[in-house]
């Protein structure tokens, strides 16, 4: 890797204060109060499940949920290690399962300052990036982000830095960075299987456009990073294939040709679904900027670099996009990698306006006086976008449905001593009720089909309808305490 990118020394003086002061903006839409919000449904709590038994049982190629081999859940095993070995750290929390993404998001921050530093020999272009990537609804927010215990922000991770170490490849002449940026594909392939290479067709597209496809034939390095590539990813499947017999033929059910050809689970949408996610929701504040500097960087932009960076990123963000487009299969979160490259775009034109004000001695008389406009000029841009991503932070603000949908484990959470020995009745999908049971196991909580037979003296939390009204039209009950939508019985007699 490109270790040049990492130089911290510079003639200013407080250097290090700046980087200490990224790292203190980063923390709040990022790192705080991460453990509060009790554990997502979906993805995060299955995940998290399967690395608790994965640590439990030993076996490390093999994903299983509720102890039993997982068939829904077929992504590769990278994300589970990782996170087995947070739970190692940290024992086995909301905080452990999620430290993964939200160190992958800070990682993501400072490479990509280092990285335009280096470029544009500028600590201000990839301070203001950061600035929008972390203010930026789809990248913050509570459901599959930096935030959550899903694959998005490790994935992104690594497919953002092998991007930049690919293009340092190619406009620096560092012949060994293309194995670095083959080794991050590697990673990233690991993480969610062909998802980790939706950047790969454009790569190859930019790499014939800047003529560099002979040269890169000819770099002993791209081979170690292929011959790397085919034995990690290949021996890793084949393991796991070998843990799991019938998984590869699942992997391509679930996670390759499937979700490509068929829309899996319901999640349907237009070939412009992500486009309108981005303008509605996840990109919401800034996605007029993005034109904007899209312009500004292809046509305007007096730096070479700026107009290259920009013609790489597009090409980056066409290929990707394309290929989430035309999936059959749309979830929102399948656009997170893209986020760092739409705030380059949004980030330009900020940019700038910045470098205008603080260089301008016609309309400041002194230098002093330019530089406070110009960071006025970025406190006035971001603080409302900044202080709505600390509130959801502090409380993302989940509307009643979703509440009800995630009653027990918010209470389960709270540790009241009353769940003690309680059978917790569920209707369907309980992954983040059996995170719970695995994190309070000396309450001895058991899940089970609310439409069992209950005995006299058994507690019984439940929380969706169908259960209460069978609980309550079948049984005689003592409701020993109540929660949002959920109610703790004391089973007295049968009706």
């Amino acid at each position: 890797m490109n270790l040049n990118m990492f130089n911290l020394k510079g003639n200013n003086k407080y250097l290090y204060i700046k980087y200490l002061l990224f790292f203190v903006i980063i923390y709040f839409p990022v790192f705080y109060n991460l453990n509060n919000l009790y554990i997502m449904i979906w993805d995060e709590a299955r995940v998290a499940c399967s690395s608790y038994e994965m640590l439990k049982n030993g076996n490390y190629f093999a994903v299983t949920y509720f102890d039993n081999l997982d068939d829904w859940s077929t992504k590769p095993v990278l994300l589970n290690w990782i996170q087995v070995l947070f739970i190692k750290l940290f024992s086995f929390s909301e905080l452990s399962v999620r430290l993964p993404s939200t160190i992958a998001g800070l990682v993501s921050c400072y490479f990509l300052l280092f990285f335009f530093k280096k470029q544009s020999h500028t600590l201000s272009l990839g301070f203001i990036i950061t600035l929008v990537l972390i203010t930026s609804t789809g990248y913050t927010y509570f459901d599959h982000s930096v935030r959550t215990a899903d694959y998005e922000s490790v994935l992104s991770m690594f497919m953002i830095i092998g991007c930049l170490q690919f293009y340092i490849y190619i406009h620096d002449n560092k012949d060994k960075s293309i194995l670095w940026a083959m080794l991050l594909f590697t990673a990233s392939t690991l993480i969610k299987g062909p998802a980790g290479l939706f950047f790969a067709p454009s790569l190859l597209v930019y790499l014939i456009i800047q003529k560099q496809f002979i040269r890169t034939l000819k770099n002993k390095y791209f081979y170690f990073g292929l011959l790397s590539f085919i034995v990690l990813v290949g021996g890793i499947y084949l393991l796991r294939e070998r843990a799991h017999p019938g998984y590869l033929k699942l992997f391509n059910e679930m996670e390759f040709l499937g979700r490509q050809n068929k829309a899996i689970e319901g999640h349907e949408g237009d070939f412009w679904f992500y486009l309108a996610a981005f303008v509605d929701l996840r990109f919401k504040t800034w996605y007029l900027l993005v034109p904007v500097g899209l312009i500004i960087g292809l046509f305007f932009a007096k730096e070479k670099v700026i107009r290259d960076v920009t013609l790489y990123f597009l090409i980056l963000f066409i290929g990707f996009f394309l290929i989430i487009s035309t999936a059959q299969t749309k979830c929102n979160w399948y656009d997170f990698s893209l986020f760092p490259i739409i705030s380059y775009f949004a980030a330009i034109p900020i940019w700038f306006v910045y470098r205008f004000i603080s260089t301008n001695t016609v309309l400041f008389d002194k230098s002093f006086y330019s530089k406070y406009f110009a960071y006025t000029f970025l406190l006035v841009v971001f603080f409302l976008p900044y202080l709505k991503a600390y509130n959801n932070a502090v409380d993302p603000g989940l509307e009643e449905g979703f509440k009800r949908f995630n009653s027990v484990q918010h209470y389960l959470k709270l540790k009241r001593p009353i769940i003690e020995n309680s059978i917790i009745a569920i209707e369907g999908y309980f992954s983040p009720q059996l995170f719970y049971v695995y994190k309070h196991n000396s309450y001895h909580l058991k899940i089970e089909n609310y439409q069992r037979v209950y005995l006299p003296g058994e507690k019984v939390i439940a929380a969706e309808s169908n259960a209460n009204q069978y609980i309550e039209n079948n049984y005689e009950v003592e409701v020993l305490d109540s929660f949002e939508f959920l109610r703790v019985y004391k089973i007295k007699t049968k009706k």
